[in-house]
């Protein structure tokens, strides 16, 4: 099938359409997230610490495509995408990466960094959904704490 693909035209107007809708629909998802790690990001560094006993004073990035001129990268990524039958670039691609001491935890954290991490997100999470709604959310964890 990917053999066929390369001898087929890329319907260019067809995919303006889509990288249209893809912008459209993306740039208020990417507002809302950012506006979401600058309300998380202060809950996230109180259980951080508090987890660690101070020892983990790590912070929230928000990753995402749109940081950069995302109707050019689309563009960029068209055959790319055409080829792969996927979209290789937009906020379903987008990350919250935890950091700590400048290394991204994803990279080079360790386990227990990155359990620590995950919890002080998910607290986080939590606080944040029961002052926003006034209620108390059900809060779910399971986790492998063995090595």
């Amino acid at each position: 099938m990917r053999a066929q693909k390369k001898n087929q035209k890329i319907d260019h107007a067809l995919l303006d359409i889509y990288d249209e809708k893809l912008i459209f629909h993306g740039v208020p998802i990417y507002e809302q997230r950012k506006e979401l790690v600058k309300s998380i990001l202060p809950l996230y560094i109180e259980f951080s610490r508090k987890i660690s006993d101070g020892k983990q004073d790590s912070l929230l990035e928000y990753v995402s495509d749109l940081d950069r001129d995302f109707p050019q990268q689309l563009s960029q990524s068209r055959e790319k995408d055409y080829f792969s039958l996927r979209t290789n670039v937009g906020v379903h691609k987008d990350q919250f990466e935890p950091v700590f001491q400048n290394y991204k935890l994803r990279v080079q954290g360790s386990q227990g960094q990155m359990k620590t991490a995950l919890l002080a997100l998910k607290l986080a999470q939590y606080r944040l959904l029961a002052t926003r709604l006034h209620t108390t959310p059900v809060f779910y964890w399971m986790i492998s704490f063995r090595n």
